[in-house]
């Protein structure tokens, strides 16, 4: 006579199975942020990124994060004729995939973002202004420079 099953319909010589998911579609299910999801940020370095709809917008360069927080609030993507230079696109909604980082921002939007040259640097007026071209809230972090946005 085979064993009875234990309350919750599992016989108790089988193990119940491990739901096994890309960091991608945990973080879509879970509705968990991008930044939850990554345990390393140069994870992030050299991927490929990809906008929603799957078109390549180009190769990840730098992360910006907050000065104030520490939260990665931009990539630097390359973009523009031999990658000579560096678009911002904002890491909210973002998700990472295997070999890219999905953004959740349309390749056609991202083609007229602000820009810098490669090895530029981003001054105080130029972060306020790739902050009110995706319509996010600007305001200077409280450091010396007030600059809010700093690479790692």
């Amino acid at each position: 006579m085979p064993p009875s099953p234990t309350p919750r319909g599992h016989f108790p010589w089988k193990v119940p199975r491990r739901n096994v998911c890309s960091s991608e579609q945990r973080a879509t299910a879970t509705g968990r942020s991008l930044v939850t999801e990554l345990e390393n940020i140069r994870e992030w370095e050299g991927k490929n990124v990809v906008d929603p709809d799957g078109a390549d917008v180009g190769q990840l360069e730098d992360v910006y994060f907050d000065a104030e927080t520490d939260e990665p609030l931009f990539v630097t993507v390359h973009t523009g004729l031999f990658g000579r230079h560096l678009t911002f696109v904002p890491t909210e909604g973002a998700t990472l995939g295997q070999d890219y980082l999905k953004v959740a921002r349309l390749k056609s939007e991202i083609h007229h973002a602000p820009d810098i040259e490669k090895g530029g640097d981003l001054s105080l007026d130029e972060e306020a202004r790739v902050y009110k071209y995706y319509g996010m809230a600007f305001q200077p972090a409280s450091t010396e420079a007030g600059r809010r946005l700093v690479r790692h």
